[in-house]
């Protein structure tokens, strides 16, 4: 069995390789949840949406998942502060 050993890459490629590095598109909070939203509202399929933003269809679930994944945890979290409030008024200890 023979394995093919790593060429070394050509400055060129070094070159293309260093210049896709820096210029890929950073998005800011606000641009992916405006685009999730844009997605979950409809009005354009996933694949228009993800064209039009020049964004991969993996990354635009991918930040819709994390997008529900912290509005659900977020909601947990409230859920039992609530509780715990709902209960010291319960139980006469509510502070005035």
């Amino acid at each position: 069995m023979s394995f093919k050993t790593k060429t070394s890459e050509t400055p060129s490629e070094k070159l293309v390789r260093d210049i896709s590095r820096v210029t890929r598109k950073q998005y800011s909070a606000e641009e992916k949840i405006r685009i999730v939203l844009d997605g979950l509202r409809g009005e354009a399929t996933i694949s228009e949406l993800c064209r039009r933003e020049g964004i991969a269809e993996s990354l635009c679930y991918s930040w819709s998942k994390e997008f529900l994944e912290a509005g659900k945890r977020r909601h947990a979290k409230r859920g039992r502060h609530d509780q715990h409030i709902a209960a010291k008024v319960f139980y006469g200890e509510a502070e005035d």
